[in-house]
């Protein structure tokens, strides 16, 4: 929790924002770019490149739900502990809203 409280005292740390479903869209389509990558360096096997494409996948589609429901933080770290505490914590609901979201934005 000290990181969470660290983190919303940054300038670009976790705030609240008004709810965007376009930000949300860019991100899907940031996440749908990334798997073409991401099939295009499968065959190189470079294990850096398909690691590095894999969390931006993770991450975008994690940051597409943040946009979603007005939570904005722009430090992964940040984003990736506040991800920890609360979504995580409330994965079933984390899940099932995510559907939700995901069947609304297309």
């Amino acid at each position: 929790m000290e990181k969470i409280e660290w983190c919303k005292r940054q300038s670009k740390g976790i705030k609240l924002r008004r709810e965007s479903v376009d930000l949300a869209k860019e991100y899907i389509e940031n996440v749908e770019e990334s798997l073409m990558i991401l099939e295009t360096i499968r065959g190189t096997r470079s294990n850096m490149w398909l690691a590095t494409t894999k969390y931006y996948i993770e991450y975008f589609a994690v940051y597409a739900f943040l946009m979603r429901v007005g939570i904005k933080c722009k430090i992964h770290e940040c984003t990736i502990e506040f991800v920890k505490l609360s979504l995580l914590a409330h994965f079933d609901y984390f899940l099932i809203y995510f559907e939700y979201i995901a069947m609304n934005i297309s």
